[in-house]
C-alpha cells in the first residue's frame, strides 16, 4: 500500500544493478479504492490523446491548432493500439518524435499529453486518487524549497 522503498533497498544490498530510482513510478493500480475508482482512472487513460504539431515552427497555442495540424503520432505509427501502447512503445516514439523528427513543441522536448475533450467533472472523478497523490507530493517539494 505504501511504496517506502525498502524492496529496491533490500535488492541493492544484495549486490543487484540499479539504475535510476527515479524511473521507479505509482502505478493506478497500487492506490487504494474501489474497483470502479480503479476502472475509471484506467478509463481516464484509454480516452487520452498524445500529439504534436505537424509544423516544427507552430507558435499557437494548442487548442488552436487545427485538428489536421496536429500529429498523432501514436495513433497513426500503431493504429491498432493507438495511445494504449506500453509505455516503453510510447517513450520511444516520444524520442523519436521530439529528438529524430525534431517536431517537439515550441523547439523544445515536449509533446501534448490532450484530455481537453473530457469535461472536467469527468477528469476529477477519474483522476481524483491521482491527483491527490501529486498535489501532495507538490507541495512537499514546495515545502523543500521555502
Amino acid at each position: 500500500m505504501v511504496c517506502t522503498g525498502s524492496a529496491q533497498s533490500a535488492l541493492l544490498q544484495q549486490g543487484v544493478d540499479y539504475a535510476n530510482g527515479e524511473f521507479i513510478q505509482v502505478h493506478p493500480t497500487a492506490i487504494p479504492g474501489r474497483q470502479a475508482a480503479l476502472d475509471e482512472r484506467i478509463g481516464a487513460r484509454r480516452r487520452r490523446r498524445v500529439w504534436v504539431p505537424r509544423n516544427p515552427a507552430e507558435k499557437r497555442a494548442p487548442r488552436s491548432i487545427p485538428e489536421g495540424e496536429r500529429f498523432y503520432f501514436l495513433e497513426e505509427w500503431y493504429p491498432k493500439y493507438g495511445n494504449l501502447v506500453p509505455r516503453d512503445i510510447a517513450t520511444r516514439a516520444i524520442h523519436r518524435i521530439v529528438y529524430q523528427e525534431k517536431l517537439g513543441i515550441d523547439g523544445q522536448a515536449a509533446v501534448y499529453l490532450d484530455v481537453t475533450h473530457i469535461p472536467r467533472e469527468t477528469l476529477d472523478r477519474k483522476l481524483e486518487g491521482i491527483l491527490e497523490i501529486y498535489e501532495k507530493f507538490l507541495e512537499s517539494i514546495r515545502a523543500k524549497n521555502r
